[in-house]
């Protein structure tokens, strides 16, 4: 941990997101994100041999009382995941419309949205992972911090 401000308990804490809750939900582990296969799809990942795709999932809320523009896009988080304590892997950015990294809209006061993070890990994980951290680090490189999601 760097920086003057100690531990932060979320992302939303960390990059200063006022008025947003981000809130781990979930996670999932699959061979093609999204896993729809609608004819509307436009865009979709898929993992290379021997990996999978590691999808967080994120429920972000706009708890002000009027409507807010939420603008990770500008942030330029540096993302990386740490896996069972012991494997660090980078984050993946996408053209998904529901990537938090590179999410830019607006939230009406109260409204919920769902956003994913995502990464390619080994195989082996599949099913045995017990511990997720998210290592956040500021664009200009001032601070970063790690923040347990599932332990």
């Amino acid at each position: 941990v760097s920086g003057g401000q100690g531990p932060v308990s979320s992302i939303d804490e960390f990059y200063g997101l006022e008025g947003f809750a981000i809130d781990f939900a979930d996670y999932q582990t699959c061979k093609t994100y999204p896993d729809d296969s609608t004819d509307d799809l436009y865009f979709s990942l898929e993992a290379t041999a021997g990996k999978t795709l590691l999808v967080l999932k994120f429920q972000i809320t706009n708890e002000s009382a009027q409507s807010a523009v939420l603008d990770m896009l500008s942030l330029k988080p540096v993302l990386r995941l740490q896996i069972n304590g012991e494997r660090n892997v980078g984050v993946m950015q996408t053209m998904l419309l529901d990537d938090i990294v590179s999410y830019k809209g607006t939230l009406a006061a109260g409204e919920s949205i769902n956003l994913v993070l995502l990464a390619q890990i080994e195989e082996s994980y599949e099913g045995n992972i017990t511990q997720i951290a998210l290592n956040m680090r500021k664009s200009d490189a001032s601070e970063s911090q790690k923040l347990i999601l599932l332990q």
